[in-house]
């Protein structure tokens, strides 16, 4: 999910579901995100799974091209009530950072 709730009564957001056979949780899976000036793809084991841009916003503000930064977490968008489950785990092995098209640096706080 990529959310923004800054100023100016702009929340932002997408959320996909993942509605796969295969259970996430069955195996390590590679998730990418392509962040580009006025768009963010994202990526599942190198198939893009949904997009997000300031066009199909219609927005004035877009705050997706400031800087940002990313929360690996395990929380899930919906209603606590319905899940069907009640314990999760986050493994991580590793996280990854390339430059696209002159775009992308990474800083540690």
């Amino acid at each position: 999910s990529t959310s923004y709730s800054g100023c100016c009564d702009n929340h932002q957001t997408l959320t996909h579901t993942f509605t796969g056979q295969t259970a996430l949780s069955a195996a390590f899976h590679r998730y990418g995100i392509l962040w580009q000036p006025g768009n963010i793809t994202f990526y599942l084991d190198g198939k893009k799974y949904g997009s997000f841009s300031k066009v199909e916003t219609n927005t004035k503000f877009w705050p997706f091209d400031a800087p940002a930064f990313l929360i690996f977490d395990n929380s899930t968008p919906g209603v606590k009530s319905e899940m069907t489950w009640n314990v999760s785990k986050l493994q991580i092995d590793y996280v990854r950072l390339w430059k696209a098209n002159g775009y992308g640096s990474a800083w540690m706080h």
